[in-house]
């Protein structure tokens, strides 16, 4: 992925949003049920984009699964990320 034109402060990270299309790739448009099906299938672990300074055992590129609760998703240059703390933070994939 690009770099990232936003520095998280304190104990945040910055990660990749899950992109579920709305259309299938011939152009045909998905049923909501079909999108929260796919969002079901979703895998959870995300990409960090950022970390804060203050961060140590996370770094960029990482995957890391978020614990559940609203998430705040931000547009940065048009790509779609979540800002989460640390603290949302349960664990990260093992490489």
């Amino acid at each position: 992925m690009s770099e990232v034109n936003f520095k998280p402060f304190n104990q945040n990270i910055l990660v990749y949003a899950p992109v579920i299309s709305e259309t299938t790739k011939s152009g045909i448009v998905k049923s909501d049920k079909m999108i929260a099906e796919e969002k079901n299938k979703q895998d959870w672990f995300l990409e960090v984009a950022e970390v804060s300074d203050e961060i140590t055992d996370i770094k960029v590129g990482d995957k890391v699964y978020i614990g559940s609760g609203k998430l705040p998703a931000i547009d940065i240059d048009g790509v779609q990320y979540i800002y989460v703390n640390k603290l949302s933070i349960v664990g990260k994939r093992k490489v």
